[in-house]
């Protein structure tokens, strides 16, 4: 139904996975998993990731406040408020 070369792939794939315990209930749990699938313990997020994900919200916040001032100063003129 494969071929070899698919097996080949799927096996090298699974040899990057590696097994690791979780420290809430010691079941084995993926490294790549974001939760344990036993008890749901989520692993920490990096200090990379939260700062990247702080960056991203504080661009948005401030490009929503940059636009909706615009917007509501444009439409103040047009509604003579």
């Amino acid at each position: 139904m494969f071929s070899d070369a698919t097996h080949a792939i799927t096996a090298r794939y699974h040899r990057r996975m590696a097994l690791t315990a979780c420290p809430e209930c010691k079941a084995e749990m993926s490294t790549t998993a974001p939760a344990c699938p036993k008890c749901g313990y989520r692993k920490p997020m990096s200090p990379g990731t939260s700062i990247a994900i702080k960056v991203i919200v504080a661009v948005a916040l401030f490009v929503a406040i940059w636009f909706g001032g615009k917007w509501v100063i444009d439409n103040a003129f047009k509604n003579n408020w």
